[in-house]
């Protein structure tokens, strides 16, 4: 039976729960099937979002830096980070 999937917002709360630089589970014992189609998902991102998304969560940038580093608005990279969050958020539910 599968559970209930997650609103959005509880799904973006998980991610940003995890600890920076360790998207891929390194030290959470991520099984490795989940580990691969986290790491196919991060690599199938478009590029500027994989860009966004890495500034953030491994060079622990702050959204205005981010911006003003590539020379766009706020909004556009916290658009960036919420595109990325759901993008793996659905690559870990194909399997449940």
């Amino acid at each position: 039976m599968r559970s209930p999937t997650l609103p959005i917002r509880a799904r973006i709360a998980y991610w940003r729960s995890i600890g920076r630089g360790n998207l891929y589970g390194e030290r959470r014992g991520i099984q490795p099937a989940r580990l691969e189609r986290l790491r196919a998902a991060f690599a199938s991102m478009p590029a500027a979002t994989r860009d966004v998304f890495a500034m953030h969560r491994f060079d622990d940038l702050p959204y205005d830096r981010i911006a003003l580093r590539l020379g766009i608005e706020v909004d556009e990279v916290e658009a960036h980070i919420a595109a990325a969050l759901i993008h793996l958020s659905r690559a870990l539910d194909e399997d449940d």
